[in-house]
């Protein structure tokens, strides 16, 4: 992914993958650590991302 080059997104989906797939052997000091030091950095460039997107209409209906 271009956008925000200096966030790891290729680790990010990488992490969302063995979390939902590998529970039972996460390293919680890494989650932790991950939640402390990264998420505020990671929350401000999905802000920037979708402040980027146009605008949707949420009240139309494509039947889901």
């Amino acid at each position: 992914m271009d956008f925000q080059p200096q966030i790891p997104w290729q680790q990010i989906r990488g992490f969302r993958n063995r979390i939902a797939h590998d529970y039972m052997n996460i390293d919680l000091e890494l989650v932790w650590r991950i939640i402390t030091d990264e998420l505020t950095s990671l929350a401000s460039a999905v802000a920037v991302l979708l402040a980027s997107l146009p605008p949707t209409d949420l009240g139309s209906s494509d039947g889901f």
